[in-house]
């Protein structure tokens, strides 16, 4: 049974590829001529035999090396799967795991690859938002570093007993029936129960942090307090604007009613 990555997915990918953009946040602020000097100059200064020497791939004579692929590799999956290298050696050596988008090392290389160039393709392309672009990539370091942070922090923390991955078994007998009491299952279990508890233990260590942080909101209490007083303002005038067409002013009608009287025709 492979083993379910229940939200961790995205944030991992997140993580590994946030971390990596985060190294160029400056690079959009180049003009593009700086940008091609400096593309140039980098690529002189690697060294041709270095470059042949460990090489994994390159991306348009851009090269990503085997000891840059393993970084990524067990970052990924330690992060996805809070297990060591040698664990993460040994699952990946699991034929149910033949598949597995992170652990099938054919197919994550796929993945840094695809990704690779999509992100030099977004730094050269013209039509995208500049600012919008340099956002994302604050972004990306802002949640990245932040997640990695935590699960370092907290993955010696979060124990998982025998007795709790017994438990959670028998009470969701229906969902593994059918199934082999095997690594994979009992893997699967931990998972989830460490998802559980790690949730719980992200919260309640950002609420420490933040109590014994300096954290002041007034600014945006104020915004939000402004934005709201601006909102139903706009509503009043809006339901004032809807009420005079409906029914014009006294004079108006005053007006209309004369009107009448003069084109309604005279009783002979």
């Amino acid at each position: 049974m492979k083993i379910k990555l229940i939200g961790v997915t995205f944030l991992s990918f997140f993580i590994v590829f946030g971390m990596v953009a985060c190294d160029f946040i400056n690079w959009n602020e180049l003009p593009w001529n700086k940008k091609q000097e400096i593309i140039k100059k980098e690529k002189k200064t690697v060294p041709e035999e270095a470059v042949n020497k460990d090489w994994a791939v390159k991306i348009n004579d851009d090269p990503i090396t085997i000891d840059e692929f393993y970084k990524f590799y067990y970052t990924q999956n330690k992060i996805l799967l809070n297990m060591s290298k040698e664990e993460i050696n040994q699952l990946a050596e699991d034929p149910s795991m033949v598949n597995h988008p992170t652990l099938n090392k054919s197919k994550f290389m796929d993945f840094i690859i695809s990704r690779k160039l999509l992100y030099d393709r977004a730094l050269k392309d013209k039509s995208i938002d500049n600012e919008e672009l340099k956002t994302i990539m604050k972004l990306f370091k802002l949640q990245g570093v932040a997640t990695y942070y935590l699960s370092e922090k907290l993955k010696d923390e979060v124990i998982i007993s025998d007795e709790e991955i017994d438990q959670y078994y028998k009470k969701n007998k229906d969902k593994y029936k059918g199934l082999p009491v095997d690594d994979n299952l009992i893997a699967d279990i931990r998972q989830r129960i460490f998802l559980q508890k790690f949730e719980q233990a992200s919260s309640e260590f950002v609420m420490n942090l933040i109590a014994e942080s300096k954290v002041e909101k007034q600014g945006f209490k104020d915004h939000l307090r402004q934005e709201e007083e601006k909102r139903i303002k706009d509503k009043e005038q809006e339901v004032d604007s809807g009420e005079e067409k409906k029914d014009p002013p006294e004079d108006e009608k005053d007006k209309a009613q004369k009107n009448k009287s003069k084109n309604k025709p005279k009783k002979k």
